[in-house]
């Protein structure tokens, strides 16, 4: 049977840690894959809108899978899935963290922030880039 979907996530898989985008040859490939009929989803644990498209080097995938699941759009930015914390659930993630000194952010629609432990965040993303 034929592949119909490939589902790649970014960081460490289709962009290798300490790179700032997509190696050519996986665009080039990725090009491939898709003219062969073969759908691509992106899935990633980032926010849709903490992907610049520099990074991607100019991958248009059929699907997106993002910020770990909570965010499912079609290659036109089209919400097909969103799922949100409640408050209650909010308020007793921040406070948990806050008690155990953990770092703590939230991915939304526009982008990713840091709520506890900005610094964390920071060296970590520096290493990813």
């Amino acid at each position: 049977m034929p592949a119909t979907l490939l589902v790649l996530d970014i960081d460490g898989t289709l962009r290798p840690h300490g790179e700032p985008r997509v190696p050519k040859e996986n665009v080039d490939a990725l090009r491939t894959v898709q003219k062969a009929g073969v759908k691509l989803v992106i899935a990633t644990g980032r926010c849709r809108a903490e992907i610049p498209a520099k990074m991607l080097r100019g991958i248009r995938p059929d699907y997106w899978i993002c910020a770990a699941g909570a965010q499912v759009e079609d290659a036109a930015g089209t919400a097909l899935y969103t799922s949100h914390m409640t408050a209650e659930e909010m308020y007793a993630l921040v406070d948990f963290c806050e008690d155990y000194e953990h770092p703590l952010g939230f991915s939304f629609s526009d982008g990713g922030y840091v709520y506890l432990d900005y610094e964390a965040f920071h060296v970590q993303e520096k290493a990813a880039a």
